[in-house]
């Protein structure tokens, strides 16, 4: 059957978005308004709110609240309204990470500082800290603002000196050179020693913010952003027209805090004009940005805490409707279209989305292009094969719910819940069909891949099925669902419901990867896709893509919601490739990729062996590791997995030691891994093991001389023992036989 499809503009069309989330009461924080953040070097986000202190993980908080409970380990006040924290590493078992967290209050509470959990000090008791009162000096001294007042202590609580001024102090920052403090107050700037040279023109603007990137100085202030130049004095406007509240620097942007939302500006484009503008109609009072994952996090005066998705300058988000799954993203005469389980299909003309109208059905399951320029549509109705350049439609197949497509340029292969594979040529004439007839156990077709050698492997719901060139059809992963395949070089990616990744090479299976013995973000992968140029292999799966960088990868990166992607969920036929761009679909939405070359990795979390891995070990001597990591708020299931020599990573089900009573002699590669929901930590260790020392020359030789002599005087006496045997053999028997003449007989 032909007709013509007809394009519909729609309001509910899908509408360009940025990702992003917003951590609130709702979400377990203990206030809306949170004055202050700091993210710590162990991942973690400290929250001052004005109804305690929260430490946010990205998953769940640990609070810090006031109790009436005299007994108990609680802070002095409610408003919480500053946040300093210090970590330091750990060694081994008995002595985990460890922190210090310096906590101001508004509410005449003074100052605590926590470590590890408990309060350990209270300073300033009666004291108000201000909104942002607390700096690193140096490594060892730390500022307190109060009020007009500030306080140096040292690192073991020691006041070391206070310092009195006429305003009120919002900030703080140490001057190179002359070891003096420059402070900004709501009525300009101040000095604790001389006044630096240029500073004089902000002696009556309000100060909100200082930040330092290597001699310069930028400057928040109610009249925008200033620039402080201290190997020239030079002091230079750069954005105006609005308060910053706070400011941080990433690798590519200014991040800014006013008064109506956060501000993101490319460094050499300073411009408020030409600044991305998120969270509009909010007071951003703090900034924390996390270098490693590219996250930024903007705290509100009233609205709770926004996180910011990394790589959003290489990403375009789009939000479609509620509950649809968009996938099979394709690129076709100069357009996108966008396939959809619930809405149908959507082309994108340069940002113009129009809904194709008049196709059978709204629910379409599987869309791949043909080389006359055609899109062929999987669809509970059938097939339809879709002409963009003349809108006109065929329908094939009418009595079939199609699954699955894939084509080798001359053929479509068309995979159905309950019939097998039907094979159609271009002319859309059916030539063949594989089912249960030809030795197909499970004719419900997920999945789809043509191999090099015109082999056909098929994923169904009962394994994976190899048809040859002769039709002769081999069954592999019986009772596995496969959701997904591809063919890299001599090796084939196989997607499995619950089961991980498996990779086939030469009929046998060579790897697989889960959650348990990688760092994989899901069991379930839904679809798979080869950047040949970079060599990465991308696995989408139902939390998001894990990728790895070459075939000869064991470690994934993975690339989800909290780092860019829009989509709550990715299911089967989620990736595509088109111009340089890799789209992720999935439900509510779909991502385009400008540039897929992120490294982000889930929070790296420290792991560690109890004793120093030696680098060099005498062959013979036994290997043993006892390996630990620290799981935040340890309140997540862990797992600890190994590898040796770039092998498969070996899950350790019982103990978390690593023994190996003999390695053979050369340097060895041990890489280790812990992960849960919260993080991931990761250690490689080289050890080369070192023979016994070979005996020299001169040593050989004399052995070889010593054995030489040793066996011809073995030799000698041998032969001269032989004959003497005779000789003595010969003289008894003459003595006999002379006894016997003289009659001596016995």
């Amino acid at each position: 059957m032909a007709a013509l499809c007809t394009h519909l503009q729609a309001d509910n069309a899908p509408k360009q978005t940025v990702s992003t989330k917003h951590i609130t009461v709702e979400s377990g924080l203990l206030s809306n308004r949170s004055p202050s953040i700091f993210k710590d070097d162990h991942g973690f986000l400290w929250i001052a709110t004005y109804n305690g202190l929260s430490r946010y993980n990205g998953e769940s908080f640990e609070h810090f609240q006031k109790s009436l409970d005299p007994n108990s380990n609680s802070i002095n006040g409610t408003q919480v309204n500053a946040i300093l924290v210090k970590t330091s590493p750990a060694w081994d078992q008995n002595h985990p990470p460890e922190y210090k967290a310096w906590v101001g209050f508004n509410d005449g509470k003074g100052l605590q500082v926590i470590q590890n959990g408990s309060v350990v000090k209270t300073l300033l008791s009666g004291k108000t800290v201000n909104l942002n009162g607390l700096y690193n000096i140096d490594d060892n001294k730390i500022a307190v603002a109060s009020r007009n007042e500030v306080y140096l202590f040292d690192e073991n609580f020691n006041e070391l000196n206070k310092l009195t001024f006429k305003d009120n102090i919002t900030a703080i920052m140490p001057l190179r050179g002359s070891g003096g403090l420059l402070l900004g107050t709501r009525s300009g700037i101040r000095f604790s020693k001389s006044q630096p040279k240029g500073l004089s023109a902000l002696n009556h603007v309000a100060v909100k913010t200082f930040h330092r990137v290597n001699d310069k100085i930028y400057i928040g202030t109610s009249d925008g952003l200033k620039v402080y130049d201290e190997q020239s004095q030079a002091l230079t406007p750069i954005l105006t027209d609005d308060t910053v509240y706070s400011f941080k620097m990433t690798e590519e942007t200014f991040l800014l805090g006013t008064q109506n939302g956060l501000l993101e500006c490319d460094k050499n484009l300073l411009n408020f004009n030409q600044c991305k503008r998120y969270f509009a109609n909010n007071y951003i009072l703090s900034i924390a940005h996390d270098n490693a994952s590219g996250i930024s996090w903007a705290a509100t005066r009233d609205n709770g805490v926004f996180q910011l998705a990394p790589n959003r300058l290489n990403i375009q988000n789009f939000k479609g409707k509620p509950g649809t799954h968009y996938h099979s993203i394709t690129s076709l005469n100069g357009k996108k279209w966008i396939a959809s389980d619930g809405d149908g299909l959507w082309e994108n003309d340069n940002g113009r989305l129009t809904q194709v109208s008049g196709l059978p059905s709204k629910n379409i399951l599987s869309m791949i292009p043909d080389n006359y320029g055609r899109l062929w549509l999987g669809h509970f109705k059938g097939l339809t094969v879709f002409n963009p350049g003349s809108n006109k439609i065929t329908n094939l197949l009418p009595n079939e719910v199609v699954l699955s497509l894939k084509t080798d340029g001359q053929n479509i292969y068309v995979g159905t819940d309950s019939h097998g594979v039907f094979i159609f040529d271009l002319n859309l004439k059916q030539r063949k069909t594989i089912n249960s007839d030809r030795g197909l156990k499970s004719q419900t077709i997920t999945s789809l891949e043509v191999a090099n050698s015109n082999e056909l492997w098929i994923g169904t719901t009962d394994g994976l099925f190899n048809v040859t060139a002769n039709r002769e059809v081999t069954q592999f992963l019986p009772e596995h669902v496969i959701w997904s395949l591809k063919q890299v070089d001599d090796a084939l990616y196989v997607g499995t419901q619950s089961k991980g990744i498996f990779i086939l090479k030469n009929g046998s299976v060579y790897k697989n990867f889960t959650t348990f013995n990688s760092n994989l973000l899901s069991d379930t992968i839904t679809d798979i896709e080869h950047l040949v140029d970079s060599g990465k292999i991308i696995f989408s799966t139902l939390n998001g893509i894990s990728y790895l960088e070459t075939s000869a990868s064991d470690w994934f990166k993975n690339f989800d919601r909290k780092r860019g992607l829009f989509p709550s969920e990715f299911l089967r036929n989620s990736l595509s490739l088109s111009e340089d761009v890799l789209f992720s679909g999935g439900t509510n939405g779909w991502s385009e990729i400008n540039n897929f070359d992120f490294s982000a990795e889930p929070v790296s979390l420290p792991l560690y062996t109890k004793t120093e891995v030696p680098s060099e070990i005498d062959y013979g001597t036994p290997v043993s590791l006892k390996v630990f990591g620290v799981n935040h708020l340890s309140q997540f299931p862990s797992n600890i997995s190994y590898s040796l020599n770039n092998n498969p990573m070996v899950n350790l089900n019982s103990e978390d030691s690593i023994h190996f009573a003999q390695l053979p002699s050369g340097k060895h590669l041990i890489r280790i891994m812990f992960h849960s929901k919260s993080g991931v930590g990761k250690r490689e260790f080289s050890i080369n093991i070192v023979s016994p020392e070979k005996p020299s020359f001169y040593l050989y030789m004399t052995l070889f001389f010593f054995s030489a002599f040793g066996l011809f005087s073995f030799a000698v006496w041998y032969y001269h023992r032989n004959k003497l045997e005779k000789v003595i053999s010969k003289y008894e028997g003459a003595q006999a036989e002379l006894n016997h003449i003289l009659g001596h007989d016995e």
